[in-house]
C-alpha cells in the first residue's frame, strides 16, 4: 500500500478487489510473490479489524529517497592581494 499511488487507506475507500489484485492489477501488479511479498500475506496491510492500523505507514519513496536539505551558506572568504 503505497501513498504515493493516491490510495485511501479506509476500508472500500478504493474499487480494488482482491480478484483484481489476484489478476494482476492495482497491487497485484507487484504482489505477486516475486517482485514484492504476495497476497496470501494479507496481514501485511490489512489488519482485518477496523480502526486497527495497519503495519505499513507514510510513502515508501519518502523512505528511499533521502530527504533534502538546505545547502550550507557560502563561505566568506576574505580578498588576498598577490
Amino acid at each position: 500500500c503505497h501513498a504515493d499511488l493516491g490510495f485511501k487507506f479506509k476500508a472500500g475507500g478504493n474499487k480494488i478487489t482482491m480478484a483484481k489484485i489476484i489478476d494482476g492489477k492495482f497491487c497485484g501488479a507487484c504482489h505477486n510473490g516475486e517482485v514484492a511479498w504476495s497476497v496470501e500475506n494479507c496481514a501485511m496491510c490489512h489488519s482485518g479489524i477496523p480502526g486497527t492500523p495497519t503495519h505499513f505507514h507514510g510513502s515508501t519513496l519518502q523512505r528511499l529517497v533521502a530527504p533534502a536539505y538546505k545547502p550550507l551558506p557560502a563561505k566568506k572568504t576574505a580578498n588576498k592581494k598577490k
